[in-house]
């Protein structure tokens, strides 16, 4: 079953669905911050059952305590402790997701394979961004596309040929993640 959740974790690896919760620490001069909002991911419910199923087998060291003191004390200190916590739950989500694929060692076709449908996926979506110069909308805000076209304020354009042409965005929040994608 772990298997199932893995590949599905690599074929949706690109979308940001997700739900965010608004809680006042979220906001600055009242206005909603999406980077201080604890956002729920459909990858991270994948994550978090794919754990259930197989969770990795963890020691506890004297250094993983040493850890463990380090980041209760930068989440009592930190400037808002609910945003430092929420990032510190992320941080520990990727170590044993991170452990998962150490101790499972999945087959490198089987990683190439999910992954390259996350790919072309995005690239086809990028692409008719690109050629239509707005979102595509319909259905796909289900992946998490954002609705924009290339007069939204904001909005990453670039030069191409002498013209103002939009950057694709794919489901991903801005053109450079797409690129590292």
């Amino acid at each position: 079953m772990h298997k199932l959740f893995f590949s599905l974790l690599l074929a949706l690896l690109p979308t940001q669905l997700g739900y965010h919760f608004w809680p006042e620490w979220a906001m600055v001069l009242g206005r909603r911050v999406d980077y201080l909002s604890p956002t729920f991911y459909l990858t991270d419910i994948l994550i978090f059952l794919l754990l259930l199923f197989k969770f990795p087998k963890l020691r506890i060291t004297a250094a993983t305590l040493g850890v463990l003191l380090f980041i209760a004390i930068n989440i009592y200190f930190a400037a808002s402790p609910w945003v430092a916590a929420h990032k510190w739950l992320k941080v520990l989500e990727y170590i044993l997701l991170g452990l998962y694929m150490i101790q499972t060692k999945p087959k490198f076709s089987s990683v190439i394979f999910f992954l390259s449908i996350g790919v072309l996926y995005s690239s086809a979506i990028a692409i008719g961004q690109f050629l239509l110069q707005h979102s595509l909308g319909g259905p796909l805000w289900f992946l998490g596309e954002r609705t924009f076209s290339a007069d939204t304020p904001g909005i990453a354009r670039t030069s191409l040929w002498g013209r103002e042409v939009l950057r694709p965005y794919a489901t991903f929040p801005h053109p450079n993640v797409l690129g590292g994608f």
